[in-house]
């Protein structure tokens, strides 16, 4: 991989982080969170 692909990588990361904080995900499980 190169650079670049780890950069892309961390963006996406950090979005989904952001998306997730925003929302109630107590009690639920993970592929509950990910639909």
């Amino acid at each position: 991989m190169q650079l670049e692909d780890y950069i892309k990588a961390g963006k996406i990361a950090t979005e989904v982080r952001e998306l997730v904080r925003k929302r109630n995900c107590v009690g639920k499980t993970i592929y509950e969170i990910c639909e």
